[in-house]
């Protein structure tokens, strides 16, 4: 049906079409993830869809494209249907989460014409990692 470009075989995790460019946000309800690694996604999508009630897994990109995670096959695929995530859609996501909640985190809005994506996309994956810990 679909080509498997690549798989971590002792964990029985696959990525179709393409794999992710690193790092990446794991969205997983109101409770985001980052991962900078592959073996770390299948590990936390993994966990997550034994954990959690039926939530559904995406993961963002570094180059904002949106991954969804298909649990009983333990595949990562792209969602085609879905158009590239904005600076401002992924600040929102963040502040809007459980982690920036319970943690008291808010990256601000201000200045985000000027900012680069990758600077804004690699600190708010760092506030998720510290949140996380």
């Amino acid at each position: 049906m679909y080509e498997i470009i690549s798989s971590i075989d002792d964990l029985g995790f696959y990525f179709v079409l393409t794999k992710p460019n690193l790092p990446v946000i794991i969205i997983a309800g109101e409770k985001l993830f980052s991962a900078f690694s592959y073996r770390k996604i299948a590990k936390t999508c993994i966990k997550l869809s034994i954990t959690t009630e039926q939530v559904e897994i995406k993961v963002l990109d570094f180059s904002s494209r949106e991954f969804y995670y298909l649990s009983e096959k333990r595949t990562l695929m792209p969602n085609i249907a879905v158009l590239r995530w904005t600076k401002k859609q992924i600040i929102e996501t963040f502040n809007n989460s459980l982690n920036a909640r319970e943690k008291g985190l808010h990256y601000p809005l201000k200045y985000v014409s000027s900012r680069r994506f990758d600077r804004i996309f690699n600190d708010i994956c760092q506030l998720i990692r510290q949140s996380n810990k």
